[in-house]
């Protein structure tokens, strides 16, 4: 027993080579241009990122500056509080 086979053959019409080839550069020169465009907004976007760079920078310096100072006054505390409690034992 053999199974039905359509005989029956569908032909697909196609386009012809350069028509697509033709679509294809179509829409790599739109591409191409919407990058173009994109670049002077990427431009601007890069020195505002140098700019925060920048002011991280400073942050950070700050940061360790007002850390380097409060040690120091914990410290000098510390040092008063040492000295006060030896007073107080001394008596």
């Amino acid at each position: 027993m053999t199974k039905g086979v359509d005989e029956q053959n569908v032909l697909m019409e196609t386009r012809g080579w350069g028509r697509k080839n033709s679509r294809s550069r179509d829409v790599v020169l739109a591409l191409k241009s919407q990058v173009i465009n994109l670049d002077e907004p990427i431009g601007g976007v890069e020195e505002k990122l140098k700019v925060v760079d920048g002011c991280i920078d400073e942050l950070n310096s700050t940061k360790e500056q007002l850390m380097d100072n409060v040690a120091e006054a914990l410290s000098s505390n510390l040092d008063a509080m040492k000295g006060a409690l030896n007073v107080a034992i001394d008596d």
